[in-house]
């Protein structure tokens, strides 16, 4: 089951509303700068350690992780063990802004409050949520239960490394089955997208998105993943249309 963690601008937790006023009258906040990957330059921001936010919530569940839900419907899933090496903050202030800076996302322009999360050292795998909106502690086998590949035989190594991939990379933009982000689209129903996508056009789009639409949302891939790891993700969707779990007529 879900447990809510916070949800901002109020953070929930329970039966407890916080506010940004609680939290500043519980923790400590820290100016911060960064080389920052969605601005492409050093950045100032102020902000509490993620980490001092989960104390305060009596987080101790090692088992789940940390999903961010975003305005656009970006939802990234962060597991502990990153949060406790990478020490990210979670800011509410661009200080040398009165308000956020803008920085420009495809076709469109975007602030990143009301909260930012952002990571003081370089980790590779780290991800950088902005304009999140809630966050919370998920068990995610059982959350994403219908994104798993059902019924795989003895040889499909292929389609389970596909799966992690998509999980890593994919997850938090499209869902599958309805379950995932929702900044992309859905990939599995009420069509499957190998269904009406050939393998080719697919694996092309991902490498390189901006070769079919320029200012793309989707970021290309071909410095992220390799031929082969695209191979496996297109293996894992394609396998998926075996396995429609949600009504799309009940959405």
């Amino acid at each position: 089951m879900l447990k809510i963690l916070f949800f901002l601008p109020l953070l929930a937790f329970s039966d407890q509303n916080l506010d940004l006023k609680y939290l500043q009258s519980k923790l400590s906040s820290k100016v911060i700068t960064v080389d920052d990957p969605v601005y492409k330059k050093k950045k100032t921001f102020e902000g509490f350690l993620l980490t001092d936010i989960m104390k305060l919530l009596n987080l101790k569940n090692k088992e789940e992780e940390i999903e961010f839900h975003c305005l656009d419907g970006y939802k990234p899933v962060i597991d502990l063990d990153l949060i406790e090496k990478g020490q990210p903050y979670l800011v509410y202030r661009d200080v040398e802004f009165k308000d956020w800076e803008e920085f420009e996302v495809g076709k469109s322009k975007k602030t990143p409050g009301p909260f930012y999360l952002i990571w003081p050292s370089k980790i590779e795998e780290a991800n950088w949520p902005y304009q999140v909106i809630g966050i919370y502690q998920v068990d995610f086998s059982k959350k994403y239960s219908k994104t798993f590949p059902q019924n795989l035989k003895k040889n499909s190594e292929e389609i389970k490394r596909g799966f992690h991939v998509f999980r890593k990379h994919c997850l938090k933009c499209h869902s599958i089955n309805l379950e995932g982000g929702e900044l992309g689209p859905e990939l599995n129903i009420p069509k499957n997208i190998t269904e009406y996508r050939s393998q080719k056009y697919l694996k092309e789009f991902i490498l390189d998105s901006n070769s079919f639409r320029l200012k793309s949302p989707m970021p290309p891939f071909k410095d992220i993943l390799t031929n082969q790891e695209i191979g496996e993700v297109l293996s894992y969707i394609s396998w998926m249309k075996r396995s429609k779990f949600a009504d799309p007529a009940a959405h």
